[in-house]
């Protein structure tokens, strides 16, 4: 059978083509950039680099996709094919099927089994299915009902929902962050002076009222990530300078900005108090919040079709921010979300990759955090975190287990397990 091959070194580069390849528009494509990846006399895989990068090992965390099964594929219409669908896998549970209701809920349900050959070993687990909803009542329902057994999909804020007396909720921190993009780039918010009010002018601590149970986040570095000696100062909140400053800078016409957002978390709510602060402001607002699919991906954030974004982006464990800050990242398959482009930015960024030199990193990062606050690409608002609802009887991720993003809480999957008992016994 197909899944019993073995993953092999074409299968590891035929990927790694793939995932450079701007049709195919993988989000893992900056972390391959302008990287050769060849395989030496003696078998190994090497990845020839156009300048040091001390944490590129993080980068290589990406799924491997068979070379035999897609070999000739247009990498257009990867999403389409029918292997996205009945994927062949490697990791700890093998897909045997997927099952589509046809109850008001739109319940899918993906069927796993436990992988006898996964190099970790066997899990406790002899199968796992994986339940998906179109929206968050049906999550609810689901989980109220002991229709799934877990969910990472739901928000603090639900927990008044949860009726069922054997739900747990855990909070687990994430090295990921909520921002207010600026898109640089649209006339009506490429002004600095502009960004810069609204930065002085808005309520910060209402905005993050609306995202309880999360940290606030001034920065787009985390102290998980790196130490830093010193941060640059934050300006002071001042709101009629900055409405002054608005009302100067509109002259005879009036600011309006399109904010988008997506249903996700507290980002909707979020959004709605920032409407609120930009309207006190005097600056018109139009919040569009979307389905986070996609098409959002498509039409909204690859054509940055805003002037604002609230949105969550993942940090990694590594302070690496040239995937969001770098010019080289302003592009339909990049993340530079705001499309924010300073050569001196670039330069501190490309070399803070570089170096092995902790300590001159830490300075390369002082310093980029001089211009990010002076130029205003973009807000920090908040460290969000898993939430996670389980069953009591299910035995889940570790508390021990490090949560760099959500899917990091399957790292230790072969150790999860049920309790199981003996309720009644009949003769």
């Amino acid at each position: 059978m197909v899944r019993r091959r073995p993953i092999t070194n074409d299968d590891v580069l035929f990927t790694a083509d793939l995932i450079k390849n701007p049709a195919v528009g993988s989000i893992y494509s900056a972390n391959l950039s302008n990287v050769k990846v060849s395989v030496n006399e003696e078998g190994e895989i090497v990845f020839d680099l156009p300048a040091a990068y001390a944490d590129f090992d993080s980068a290589l965390n990406f799924p491997i996709v068979p070379k035999h099964v897609l070999d000739g594929t247009d990498p257009k219409t990867l999403i389409e094919n029918s292997f996205s669908n009945a994927p062949v896998t490697s990791g700890a549970f093998l897909y045997n099927a997927k099952q589509e209701t046809t109850t008001s809920d739109d319940e899918q349900v993906i069927y796993l089994s436990s992988n006898p050959n996964f190099y970790r070993g066997k899990t406790l687990l002899n199968s796992f299915a994986v339940h998906v909803y179109n929206d968050r009542e049906s999550v609810i329902k689901a989980i109220n009902a002991g229709a799934v057994t877990a969910t990472a999909e739901l928000s603090g804020s639900d927990s008044d929902d949860i009726n069922s007396g054997s739900i747990i909720q855990k909070n687990s921190s994430l090295n990921s962050g909520a921002f207010i993009f600026f898109n640089t780039t649209n006339e009506r918010i490429k002004d600095v002076a502009l960004r810069t009010a609204i930065r002085q002018g808005i309520d910060l601590a209402k905005l993050r009222e609306k995202a309880p149970e999360t940290m606030a986040l001034d920065y787009p570095l985390l102290q998980s990530q790196i130490q830093l000696t010193k941060y640059p100062e934050m300006p002071a909140r001042d709101y009629e300078a900055a409405k002054a400053k608005i009302a100067e800078i509109a002259g005879d016409e009036p600011i309006h900005l399109e904010v988008a957002t997506v249903n996700s978390g507290y980002l909707p709510q979020v959004a709605s108090a920032l409407e609120d602060e930009l309207k006190s402001l005097g600056i018109a607002v139009n919040v569009s919040v979307y389905d986070e699919n996609q098409e959002f991906i498509t039409n909204i954030v690859s054509k940055r079709n805003y002037d604002i974004l609230v949105y969550e982006v993942e940090l990694g464990a590594d302070p690496d921010l040239l995937p969001y800050y770098h010019s080289s990242q302003v592009s339909s398959a990049g993340l530079n979300l705001s499309n924010y482009r300073n050569t001196l930015v670039d330069d501190l960024l490309l070399s803070a990759r570089d170096t092995l030199d902790e300590e001159l990193r830490v300075k390369k990062y002082e310093k980029f955090l001089e211009y990010w606050v002076t130029g205003v690409p973009a807000i920090g608002l908040y460290q969000p975190n898993l939430t996670y609802y389980y069953n009591k009887n299910v035995r889940t991720f570790s508390n021990d287990v490090r949560l760099v993003t959500a899917i990091d809480r399957f790292s230790d999957v072969t150790d999860w397990a049920v309790v199981q008992t003996t309720k009644n016994k009949t003769p």
